[in-house]
């Protein structure tokens, strides 16, 4: 897909011996006299698909279409295939359909919110209205092609590759990093080394650096041979390794391994505009790897050193405007990771923005685009290690938000401290936090909060084990672990004070609450205690809430109490088991002392916990799966054990992927099938 239907400022293709074979001058004086399909490529970049199947296709592996849109690329590759003296000499029945061409499109143009434009020009008497299916245009323009196209309709990222191999692959779907990374893993490994082209479309464009950052990471896989337009084309030298292509770096990799792996492949003979873009690309990387300032007088900066590209009336307007685009993208926070294709917004069709903040183990909203949890990770490891049940993301993901959101309005509260993880990551959060080391804080007393009845309740029965492992720490059941949890925040005395007891003696004296962590609801009752006693005193527009075992299928109460509550809490992210909320509107204390769990319908919980978890689809599997064992424990606890059963049936079917032999989600199963027995009722 071209950028913004705005052509690129010349020299839009840069000359390499590659490119010279190709004679996309030619090709492109063929092209202008003959019907063009409908898309937002250029015609450069068409004359480029054709040209590369026609010469260098041999049929020893497939052809990649990925984000077909209109079909304008389909076209060009079936025009190419046409002209190609491989093509009617290949075994078609080797390739995956008998088909040699795979085009991969969702099918559907995300529509904008509100009173902005509905439709959008993408060609000389075409007009695409935002939101509607255009897979029937897709078809008709590859109609006359269909014998050597399939097409595969819906989103990329459900859909998967057999392995075969793959000789030519046009990539024009990276629109978010997810969508880069599964790119990578299905496509990447099937290259043909010594063989196979690789185009990457939206390689030398601004807004979307995960594209780069991958590249740079298996630059010794690739050889690049020059650019057409917007356009990256590659040799495949070696075979990329599964493991190699399945580790994203933008997402995995610090600041640093980012900006290095950016900046890792010179392009010689690129044009200054180009280079520009690339440069805007880099400051966009700054800010989408939490450093927003650095980013900002990075981009400060390029006005300077592309002074002459900004003042070129040739080049000066569109150079401008990206500019421009940048830094109010990097100022504002809503950086471009949309899944659709209609401009910069924090939301999709209606929805948060899902951003990716450490693979499959984390996503958030922009909330969230200042916690980096990767490198806060790395500094808890760093650390003595604090036996708990608290991972090492979630300490991460305190110690970022005491450090980067905490204003000094309210306390920090940690509900259920344990062995004192969580306070040791909100501590050391706090002292790295300006606001505080300033004392500008309004807080009386010490600022961290930690409440925990200091034992584990020892189970009944004389056979029941009577005791548990934690790291190097070893808690016998019904004994008091508060020396060990003094231990651990005794060198934060100046900043944490300890609330020792029951939940219900102690409660909270209703001054304001900043930063909230609740891992304490083991039952209904203590869920109901906590939400009535601390969530009244969340401020309204600052405070964050912390909830752990939101993605868990224990605790089913949890997340009907965090559904109920979403007109004031909105939900902003998932760290493992921790969904992280933000407080939009005060929670009225007769709110917080209802109890939906115990109170409300079955149909009104499934609602609710519904409610809790943001957008499923938006997440891991295996939250997702998590999220729907606690479903099943809710329906079977609200009294309908048989209805139960059904449902564990159906979620055991969905996701029959992560329930293979030896899988750690099995125990979790059987554990449900327990629960369910549980609420039968005796006889």
């Amino acid at each position: 897909m071209a950028d913004d239907l705005l052509p690129l400022p010349p020299p839009s293709v840069s000359r390499s011996p590659f490119l010279d074979r190709l004679g996309i001058p030619e090709a492109v004086a063929r092209l202008e006299q003959a019907p063009a399909v409908p898309g937002m490529l250029t015609i450069e970049e068409r004359a480029m698909l054709t040209r590369v199947v026609a010469t260098t296709w041999r049929g020893e592996g497939a052809i990649i279409d990925g984000g077909s849109f209109l079909g304008s690329s389909l076209v060009a590759e079936a025009q190419g295939l046409q002209a190609n003296p491989a093509g009617g000499a290949a075994d078609w029945s080797r390739f995956p359909g008998g088909k040699p061409i795979h085009g991969y499109e969702r099918g559907i143009h995300p529509g904008r919110r509100g009173p902005r434009e509905r439709q959008r020009k993408v060609y000389d008497g075409f007009e695409l209205d935002l939101g509607d299916d255009f897979v029937s245009a897709l078809e008709r323009a590859t109609e006359p092609y269909r014998d050597a196209i399939a097409l595969h309709i819906g989103d990329l990222n459900d859909q998967h590759w057999d392995g075969s191999p793959i000789e030519i692959a046009f990539i024009d779907v990276c629109k978010t990093a997810r969508l880069n990374a599964h790119v990578s893993r299905e496509f990447l490994t099937a290259l043909v080394p010594g063989a196979s082209t690789l185009i990457h479309q939206d390689f030398f464009f601004d807004r979307l650096p995960w594209i780069r950052v991958t590249m740079g990471h298996l630059a010794d896989h690739f050889r690049w041979e020059g650019q057409v337009n917007s356009s990256s084309v590659y040799t495949n030298v070696s075979a990329v390794p599964a493991d190699v292509a399945s580790y994203d770096p933008f997402l995995h990799g610090t600041f640093d391994d980012c900006l290095r792996l950016h900046d890792a492949v010179p392009f010689p003979g690129i044009g200054r505009g180009t280079e520009l873009r690339l440069a805007l690309s880099r400051g966009l990387l700054m800010a989408h790897k939490g450093r927003r300032s650095d980013a900002l007088d990075y981009l400060g900066s390029l006005a300077v050193e592309y002074s002459d590209v900004l003042t070129d009336p040739a080049t000066g307007p569109d150079a401008r405007r990206r500019l421009d685009r940048c830094v109010g993208q990097v100022t504002s926070g809503v950086l471009y990771r949309k899944l659709g294709w209609d401009g910069v917004d924090d939301t999709v069709d209606g929805r948060p923005t899902v951003l990716p903040l450490l693979g499959e183990a984390a996503a958030g909203t922009t909330a969230l685009r200042e916690v980096d949890l990767a490198a806060a990770s790395a500094r808890v490891r760093e650390r003595p290690t604090v036996p708990g049940q608290t991972s090492v993301t979630e300490q991460a993901l305190l110690e970022e938000l005491a450090a980067k959101t905490w204003r000094g309005e309210g306390a920090i509260v940690d509900v259920g401290s344990f062995l004192g993880a969580s306070l040791v990551a909100e501590a050391e959060g706090l002292r790295a936090n300006p606001v505080f080391s300033a004392a500008e804080h309004r807080v009386p007393g010490l600022p961290i909060h930690g409440f925990d009845r200091g034992f584990l309740p020892a189970p009944p029965g004389p056979a029941a084990k009577r005791e548990r492992t934690f790291g190097d720490v070893t808690i016998q059941l019904g004994d008091s672990f508060l020396p060990r949890l003094t231990r651990t925040v005794a060198p934060y005395g100046d900043l944490v004070e300890l609330h020792v007891g029951d939940l219900e003696k102690q409660g909270w004296d209703g001054s304001p609450i900043e930063l909230a962590f609740v891992d304490a609801a083991p039952s209904a009752t203590v869920n109901a205690r906590i939400a009535a006693s601390f969530f009244p005193a969340l401020i309204a527009g600052s405070s964050t809430l912390v909830v752990r075992d939101v993605y868990s299928d224990r605790l089913p109460w949890v997340n009907v109490t965090m559904g109920f509550l979403v007109g004031h809490l909105r939900w902003q992210g998932q760290v493992r088991t921790s969904a992280v909320y933000g407080s939009t509107t005060a929670v009225p204390a007769d709110v917080a002392t209802y109890d939906p769990f115990t109170e409300a319908t079955l149909d009104e919980c499934l609602r609710y916990h519904d409610a809790s978890g943001g957008e499923v689809e938006t997440i891991g599997r295996e939250w997702q799966l998590l999220l729907a064992l606690s479903r099943v424990r809710l329906v079977a606890a609200k009294g309908d054990p048989d209805g139960a059963v059904d449902l564990l049936r159906d979620t055991a079917d969905r996701y029959v992927d992560l329930l293979a032999d030896g899988s750690v989600h099995l125990p979790r199963i059987e554990r449900v099938k327990q629960a369910i027995s549980r609420t039968r009722p005796a006889g």
